[in-house]
């Protein structure tokens, strides 16, 4: 019941978050606009006459050869357009309209690119130029107004104080946007704490403070840890999974810890091939048998959260080795690949946030807050606890 109750809120945060970029709004209208827009009719005689007015348009392309140049490609796509705009093309013929306006834009590219390998700079650009006052008469007979509108832009765009008054018109709406969001950043980040910590009271309000005045850095850190350690995750059960005798093989959970405490570890994926190697655990099975077995079994098999079962320490420190034999001469090193404490899911790391975006701060914090505190876990940062990476 609570697992669900959490998940109804994280519903309700995100279908506020989207209320708030106005998407619901934005998709009402394109479906209003789309009812408003009338369908393509049918015709009588099944849109034939149609399909002789588009071959007709390329039987003429065709006929004028190298001669079919500017001019003569935006007048016929001019009247294309303008009989499309009226709805005045049979249904039957919606496709041979972009067919045929592909191949009228086919024969004038062309053309064009022969007269700039034939004919003289000179020649080159006044077809140029001509091109420019097709286009140009083209756009207004299509949008009328619209080179006026475009003047004035170009007129607008070239004042001194133009681009100075777009920047603060995107900062402003930046923290609107920062402003109206605020509530529901601080309700997920609260979130996010007590799914983790199972106590709404935050330990470490500073920390929390900075995190949650900072939220767009901190939930796409977080997002991108999770998708990251998801990725991850994926790849090494299929490689995993590729040196089981029998692919639908289940993983314990025992496995499965390991293989989540590797993924959100900063090692690289073949030391998890070489730790495999050394365990006896060869390649078995081909790589694209053992994605779709892994694929299959997320999408009819949830994977429920499994309790990592690995050595306490004195210090009350979970960690996970790998021991790989080194080079000839050398003794075998032993790679650390985790550490969390024993109050924390293994399942569910925190994302260090303020020691990849405020290294400087925490330390301030520290040392001003808590001068005389000891380090609880020496030669480690007792840094404030940040925002808990969950799911």
């Amino acid at each position: 019941m609570k697992k669900f109750l959490l998940l109804a809120i994280k519903i309700v945060l995100a279908g506020l978050f989207l209320y708030n970029i106005h998407l619901f709004s934005f998709v009402v209208k394109s479906f209003h606009e789309a009812e408003q827009k009338a369908p393509p009719p049918f015709k009588a005689d099944g849109g034939q006459e149609d399909f002789k007015y588009l071959n007709e348009k390329l039987r003429k392309a065709k006929a004028l050869g190298p001669n079919y140049l500017a001019e003569e490609y935006f007048s016929d796509l001019t009247a294309i357009k303008l009989k499309e705009k009226k709805n005045d093309f049979d249904r039957s013929t919606i496709l041979s309209i972009n067919h045929t306006i592909t191949g009228l834009l086919t024969a004038f590219n062309r053309n064009l690119m022969n007269l700039r390998g034939h004919d003289s700079d000179q020649a080159y650009k006044q077809e140029l130029a001509r091109l420019d006052s097709a286009r140009n008469r083209s756009q207004e007979i299509l949008e009328p107004g619209s080179t006026k509108r475009e003047r004035d832009i170009d007129i607008k765009m070239r004042q001194p104080g133009y681009w100075p008054s777009v920047l603060a018109s995107l900062f402003v709406w930046l923290g609107h946007f920062y402003l109206e969001n605020f509530l529901l950043a601080f309700s997920l980040l609260w979130l996010w704490w007590y799914q983790e910590k199972a106590s709404l009271r935050i330990k470490n309000p500073l920390s929390f403070l900075i995190c949650l005045l900072l939220y767009p850095l901190t939930i796409g850190r977080v997002w991108y840890k999770l998708s990251r350690d998801n990725f991850r995750t994926l790849a090494l059960k299929v490689e995993f999974r590729r040196r089981q005798t029998d692919l639908f093989s289940l993983i314990s959970e025992d496995e499965l810890a390991d293989i989540r405490l590797f993924a959100r570890s900063h090692l690289k994926i073949r030391d998890y091939r070489r730790y495999l190697d050394e365990r006896g655990l060869y390649q078995r099975q081909a790589l694209l048998p053992a994605l779709a077995v892994t694929l299959l079994f997320l999408m009819v098999a949830p994977t429920f959260e499994a309790q990592a079962k690995t050595d306490q320490t004195g210090d009350k420190q979970a960690r996970l080795e790998i021991k790989i034999k080194a080079p000839p001469g050398n003794s075998e090193s032993s790679l650390s690949i985790y550490q969390i404490d024993d109050n924390q899911s293994p399942t569910a790391s925190p994302a260090l946030i303020f020691d990849d975006y405020f290294p400087i701060i925490l330390n301030m914090t520290e040392r001003l807050f808590q001068p005389n505190r000891q380090e609880k876990f020496p030669g480690f940062l007792n840094n404030p606890e940040p925002i808990p990476l969950v799911y």
